[in-house]
């Protein structure tokens, strides 16, 4: 009997790891072409899957496992952190969206748990998972480069496994600390001359360090690759503190964490600098992003818009703006339909306010290592990984990226673990407890494994019907929306192009509903325009022209919006309107030119020859 105990501790044991081993691995890597937006749903559906099976293994382990678990204050702060959000995006704020990253915050919150309760030598198997992942994805990065592998975005080379060459850079920046650290720990313990000795002789401890010096090189390779100014800018940074740290002229801590305070922002002011002038535009269009959610968190201080409540409120944000300014973006191509914020910090009290802020940084705070455990190769690896995650998201979007997410909370979790402990209590096996245990573990996994099967039939049936929808065919294409409906009323980019499938179809009314709930959801310069095509279908003239106008508002660089009106005016015989807009579109300055565009302005020359015979 006590031969099979042992055999399931060990069972349950290996059997933990090597699905928290996989989740890390498989989440980076998923991709089905059956679903729309394949390359983020399918990591979120795969992720929650492997959660669910991750949950079911860490109950065997603990169930035969552990007998003591400690609760630090990182932890607490962690739970109050998540509670908060959850209880200001369904019960504070008036309007919530739907959002995968509210489940994927569920998910990782829950790996939170699982990678707290684990042994250092577990952890390091983790993060060695990772590593084998950016390498992975480095190697497919350089194939991409070499037109090997297709690119997943057609404007880009290099996209690894996502959308763009930015969040591939992000996670290879996020990963690049571990291989730094595990190459420099090999080196140090085998020595100078013992790695002298190694060359030319097979040995367990050179292959390793080989292996690593591998990994590490194919990862700088691809992330320079990437031309990532956010990733170039996290890497330098982390790298840098690494080796202070590791230095031995880290005994001097004062000036230790002096130079280290001012190399970080040295390079964060020359590198900004440099790296504004490699791609201007780009950067000016985010200090413009920042100045409008700045508005937005002036006018919603205390608990901000509510978790990812951002996109359904940034685009009327930034239309407010331009108009209260309209001289000075009209003619600025800068400026365009948002999405994201391109600065985690900024993005999280927008949606947040300044209680959640004080939270994340009480959190920050006290999950911050001390000095007398950077002596950790761990702690430190998980110091300068969070530190490259940190610097990333200045400039980019990590909370859309769930592979970050899910190495910055394995990082987050070793961190904490060196936080005070505030309790601790032990794991009862009576047979009444385990017995709710399993209750709950049932529960969970049955709820939770039909959430899943029925997000993802409805996440195939939108597929199906963008792609019949793209085909021409559009009331087909509705009978796969109306399926999809119950599941994604919410969400904001599904409503838009329900609403646009209605319209194609000529059903205008129905179409406005939908787009009026789209507009609340995520509005954007297509939703006006969609707005304003269903409105002048039915003659609805005025709110079609108001339409259109909050459209050129919001993206006063695009042609479309001005060229709808044009058509407006002309179908309104308002001839002084009309030779106004097409004046002004044949006056534009146009950024990019196209056969779209020639098409436009042949139409502004017509109308306005039109108008003056």
């Amino acid at each position: 009997m006590q031969n099979v105990i042992k055999a399931i501790k060990e069972s349950s044991f290996w059997l933990l790891n090597v699905v928290i081993f996989a989740t890390i691995i498989i989440t980076t890597l998923a991709h089905s072409k059956d679903l729309f937006f394949p390359l983020n749903i399918s990591k979120s559906l795969v992720f929650s899957t492997m959660v669910l099976i991750t949950i079911v293994a860490f109950y065997t382990y603990v169930r035969f496992n552990i007998d003591v678990f400690i609760i630090r204050r990182s932890d607490v702060l962690f739970v109050v952190i998540i509670l908060f959000i959850v209880i200001n995006k369904n019960f504070i704020q008036e309007n919530h969206v739907q959002s995968i990253k509210y489940f994927e915050l569920i998910g990782t919150s829950f790996m939170y748990l699982f990678f707290r309760n684990c042994r250092s030598y577990q952890v390091k198997l983790f993060l060695i998972a990772i590593i084998l992942t950016a390498a992975i994805q480095g190697i497919y990065g350089i194939l991409q480069y070499l037109d090997i592998f297709q690119s997943n975005n057609s404007y880009f080379k290099i996209s690894g496994s996502f959308l763009n060459p930015g969040p591939f850079g992000g996670y290879l920046a996020s990963a690049l600390p571990i291989s730094l650290g595990l190459f420099f720990d090999k080196i140090r313990k085998r020595g100078s001359e013992s790695v002298k000795i190694c060359i030319g002789r097979s040995s367990k401890e050179a292959s390793s360090i080989y292996i690593y010096g591998v990994i590490l090189t194919i990862q700088v390779i691809a992330l320079v690759l990437s031309e990532s100014r956010s990733a170039w800018i996290a890497v330098i940074i982390s790298i840098v503190v690494f080796c202070f740290i590791v230095s031995k002229s880290r005994k001097k801590e004062k000036i230790f964490y002096l130079y280290t305070g001012a190399f970080m922002l040295f390079t964060l002011l020359f590198g900004a600098r440099h790296l504004y002038e490699f791609k201007k535009d780009s950067a000016d269009g985010r200090l413009f992003i920042w100045t409008v959610t700045s508005d937005i968190i002036l006018d919603n201080p205390v608990f901000g818009v509510g978790f990812d409540g951002f996109k359904s409120h940034y685009m009327n944000a930034q239309k407010n703006r331009i108009r209260a300014n309209s001289n000075s973006y009209v003619s600025n191509n800068i400026v365009d339909d948002v999405i994201y914020t391109f600065n985690e910090p900024l993005q999280f009290i927008c949606e947040n306010g300044i209680v959640g802020g004080a939270l994340l940084f009480l959190f920050i705070l006290y999950s911050f290592p001390n000095r007398h455990i950077f002596n950790k190769q761990t702690t430190i690896i998980a110091f300068c990984g969070c530190l490259s995650i940190c610097i990333f998201s200045l400039f980019s979007y990590v909370s859309d990226s769930l592979p970050i997410i899910l190495n910055l909370i394995l990082y987050v979790s070793i961190l904490g673990s060196n936080s005070r402990e505030v309790y601790s209590f032990c794991c009862i096996r009576g047979n009444l407890l385990n017995n709710l245990y399993m209750l709950i573990l049932f529960l969970v996994i049955s709820i939770g494994s039909f959430k899943i099967f029925h997000f993802y039939q409805s996440v195939k049936a939108w597929n199906k019907a963008n792609q019949i929808y793209m085909l021409g065919d559009y009331n087909y294409s509705l009978i796969y929306y109306e399926k999809a409906y119950v599941s994604f009323m919410k969400n904001g980019d599904f409503m838009a192009m329900y609403g646009k499938s209605l319209l194609s179809s000529n059903k205008f009314e129905q179409a406005i509903n939908i787009l009026k709930k789209a507009e609340d959801l995520k509005n954007s310069s297509v939703v006006q325009c969609a707005l304003g095509d269903s409105f002048k279908a039915l003659h609805n003239y005025n709110m079609a022209e108001n339409a259109y106008l909050n459209a050129s508002s919001m993206v006063p660089g695009r042609l479309y919006p001005y060229y709808l009106l044009l058509k407006l005016y002309e179908e309104k015989n308002d001839e002084i309107s009309a030779l106004h807009m097409a004046e002004f579109i044949l006056t534009k300055s146009i950024k990019v030119d196209s056969q779209a565009i020639d098409q436009m302005l042949q139409e502004a020359k017509r109308i306005k020859s039109k108008f003056r015979t």
